[in-house]
């Protein structure tokens, strides 16, 4: 594999930047946000989609909150750089660490992302579903979407 991991400079965030927002829109609450439907509402900080989006993230944060760990916030790998052991590689950073601390490792996931974090050794703690459909117009196809709770322990 020919590639590294490099800390982020300041000429790199507008690259970032483009790059996280397109990766984030292939997340179908991320197309509901943020992209211009007829319910612009929903895109306002006090709008009833995102006080839900809070509550779904504090419900699931109840069960590690007392916990010391580690955690995951962000991590998106290019699409075409996919399935290479790249992300693996990046998360095996944060199993190094919390090894060393002997203290688990949490991520908060979204439904795409589950089977990967799955299948490198982290069990969902807790998950919350989120009715889209109720925010999106009649007939949009936008469901049930699932935010994941997810933790990994040394052994």
């Amino acid at each position: 594999m020919n590639y590294r991991i490099e800390r982020v400079e300041k000429d790199d965030l507008p690259f970032l930047g483009k790059f996280i927002h397109s990766a984030k829109l292939a997340l179908s609450i991320n197309r509901l946000l943020y992209l211009n439907w007829p319910n612009e509402e929903l895109q306002r900080p006090n709008s009833p989609l995102l006080a839900e989006i809070n509550n779904a993230v504090n419900e699931i944060g109840k069960e590690t909150e007392e916990m010391d760990r580690f955690e995951i916030t962000y991590m998106c790998v290019k699409p075409t750089a996919q399935r290479k052991g790249i992300g693996s590689r990046l998360v095996q950073l944060g199993f190094d660490r919390a090894k060393a601390w002997g203290i688990p490792l949490k991520v908060c996931a979204e439904a795409p992302s589950i089977p990967f974090f799955t299948s490198i050794g982290f069990v969902e703690t807790r998950h919350v579903n989120i009715d889209l459909g109720k925010y999106a117009a009649d007939n949009s196809g936008f469901g049930i979407f699932r935010h994941s709770g997810m933790i990994w322990c040394p052994e």
